[in-house]
């Protein structure tokens, strides 16, 4: 294995989607058990939609540098990072 790094390209972004569904599914699963059904409905309609969209915002978030980890060509992971203009700090965003 040798993972590779480059910046987002927008051809990385269903793999990146369905990476980031399955990563969360046991959490959804966890906070559902937890919170049991019905007030769970109420907070979470449908998380994978949620999901995908803030994925896809940072993806195509021209002020968040995004970065992909590939495998021979296989996306296997992703950062987004906030960068603050007044110390130029960075933050991960997503992952």
């Amino acid at each position: 294995m040798k993972i590779h790094i480059e910046s987002y390209d927008p051809s990385h972004l269903d793999a990146i989607l369905r990476l980031s569904l399955r990563a969360w599914e046991p959490v959804f699963q966890s906070v559902e058990m937890e919170m049991g059904p019905e007030k769970y409905q109420q907070y979470y309609p449908d998380w994978r939609v949620s999901q995908a969209k803030s994925v896809e915002s940072v993806c195509s978030n021209q002020k968040m540098p995004t970065w992909t980890a590939l495998d021979e060509g296989e996306v296997v992971g992703f950062v987004g990072v906030k960068v603050h203009g007044d110390d130029n700090m960075g933050e991960i965003d997503l992952l």
